[in-house]
């Protein structure tokens, strides 16, 4: 574990997260009715250019994307499903450790998304960016378990394992990853002061 950074598993009641893995993720009966949950095509992962054109190849190659929900931006909530993820703000606001970068409770929400990312044939790094241009924290739950990866801004991977989420500065450069050993990898992140 990197001093820059704190990784806490098992971290949310074990009925409310398989609650947000059954909406987010479509399994179980929210498979049935897939219409209560809408993902919306992200992109490009890339939005600051590449790294090389090593990186732009491989980008180009797999034609990387995502998905997201943004359930929350700059004091709004953007999703009808925005009390879905109350438990997870609080469960932030509970936690006991401090971070260097700024408290560990939460001041003031930024934003609240989910990821979507799909399976790819090779595992990719996406590219390292900051959330926003100032120190702040992000908080990512895995949603499911995976050979994909958070990497923070000092080289350290922290691995998407199921209820593992991890806090780190935000305002400073970090990435996520693909997979390749399951169908898509799931996150969902909240950025605040």
């Amino acid at each position: 574990m990197s001093s820059n950074s704190i990784i806490i598993d098992n971290f949310l009641e074990e009925e409310y997260f398989a609650e947000l893995q059954s909406i987010i993720m479509g399994e179980g009966q929210q498979a049935q009715n897939p219409n209560q949950f809408s993902w919306f095509y992200g992109g490009d992962v890339i939005s600051k250019g590449y790294r090389d054109d090593k990186q732009k190849s491989e980008y180009e190659a797999e034609k990387l994307y995502l998905f997201t929900h943004l359930f929350y931006l700059h004091d709004v909530p953007q999703s009808p499903m925005f009390d879905l993820v109350v438990p997870f703000v609080n469960a932030i606001n509970n936690i006991k450790q401090k971070t260097e970068w700024g408290g560990y409770r939460i001041k003031s929400l930024i934003r609240i998304r989910a990821n979507f990312f799909g399976n790819t044939p090779t595992l990719h790094d996406h590219q390292m960016h900051t959330d926003f241009e100032f120190p702040h924290t992000a908080a990512v739950l895995s949603l499911n378990t995976c050979n994909g990866y958070t990497k923070i801004a000092d080289g350290t991977k922290i691995d998407s394992v199921a209820n593992r989420v991890v806090l780190f500065n935000a305002g400073e450069d970090h990435a996520g990853s693909t997979t390749t050993n399951v169908k898509a990898r799931f996150t969902l992140i909240i950025n605040y002061l």
